[in-house]
């Protein structure tokens, strides 16, 4: 499990260092680190926060988590950003990135 460098744990919450390709044809979640990021695709254009909007609903969706309970903390206006999940076992993360990667790989 531990093959999964983009995920740190806090005593609040966990973080994922995520890095995101804005404008791309497709969304997508690739679970290869990248460079030790979780690399997510975004239809959404890099403009006025559309992506970092579009980046925490996709997460949201796929964990399965209020969207409330997430937040950029670094890098607004960068590709490369670090989010954080409030109340959320690091376990359940772990458990449903694993599950995706493994049905990418099939």
């Amino acid at each position: 499990m531990d093959e999964l460098k983009f995920i740190q744990e806090t005593k609040e919450s966990i973080l994922l260092k995520i890095a995101v390709k804005p404008n791309s044809r497709r969304q997508e979640l690739i679970i290869e680190p990248k460079e030790n990021y979780l690399f997510i695709r975004l239809l959404a254009p890099p403009d006025k926060g559309k992506a970092n909007k579009e980046l925490l609903k996709i997460l949201s969706n796929f964990f399965k988590i209020p969207l409330s309970n997430f937040e950029i903390t670094a890098g607004q206006t960068s590709r490369n950003k670090i989010v954080k999940i409030s109340n959320v076992a690091k376990t359940l993360i772990l458990e449903k990135l694993l599950e995706e990667k493994r049905k990418n790989e099939e």
